[in-house]
């Protein structure tokens, strides 16, 4: 119980930070890292699991409660902007390390990518791959805010993380069993 209590401590936080979306998506971020850490394992040699696999594996046993909440109907404009825009930016692109390997054409650089093209993130996608991507996607958003690969004065990069905030609060909602309510 001490994981979902810290993650709704968190989450409630979130929601008292108003209109301030970066700091918004900040907040529910550390709720989430709370929900997913609990899948923190070492593998046969002593390494742990990256984020990435910590990530998909609470996909995959909570798909159930993760599908309480379609961002695609839910929050489609925000949902779009996610899968729209590449979220990567930069010449590096991390690879999965165990992670879901999942096909993208080779002949484009990642980073010039949207999660659509990389993942197969559609709103036609089966449930679990997409839900899973769409995580991985907030998580790679998360990635570039928190180490220094968004800009505050670059429109894109707030439309982005603000898009992720309104997913990942939906997330939040649904994994903490709580009801929608308009925001």
């Amino acid at each position: 119980m001490y994981i979902n209590d810290n993650a709704l401590k968190w989450y409630e936080y979130a929601l008292r930070t108003g209109d301030d979306s970066v700091a918004r998506f900040m907040m529910n971020w550390i709720a989430f890292n709370f929900m997913y850490g609990e899948y923190r394992k070492k593998d046969d040699e002593g390494e742990w699991n990256s984020e990435r696999e910590r990530i998909s594996l609470l996909c995959h046993d909570k798909y159930r409660d993760l599908t309480i909440y379609n961002p695609f109907v839910e929050d489609r404009e925000a949902t779009e902007t996610l899968i729209e825009l590449p979220v990567v930016k930069g010449k590096r692109f991390p690879e999965w390390r165990g992670g879901p390997h999942l096909p993208y054409d080779r002949t484009k650089k990642p980073y010039e990518m949207t999660p659509a093209e990389l993942w197969g993130v559609t709103s036609l996608g089966s449930g679990l791959k997409r839900v899973e991507c769409l995580l991985l996607t907030l998580y790679q958003v998360r990635c570039n805010l928190f180490h220094g690969s968004k800009d505050p004065t670059f429109i894109r990069d707030l439309e982005l993380v603000e898009s992720a905030g309104i997913v990942l609060e939906g997330y939040m909602k649904a994994l903490l069993h709580i009801d929608s309510s308009p925001r």
